[in-house]
């Protein structure tokens, strides 16, 4: 993955955790 060259594993765990969090909410419906 070119994606994550460059990118601090923390970085790419940061992502990970916000991408989870927003579909989490999503999927419960709510809006924030």
């Amino acid at each position: 993955m070119a994606f994550n060259e460059g990118l601090p594993e923390e970085g790419l765990n940061y992502v990970q955790t916000r991408l989870l969090y927003l579909m989490s909410q999503v999927s419960l419906g709510g809006t924030g």
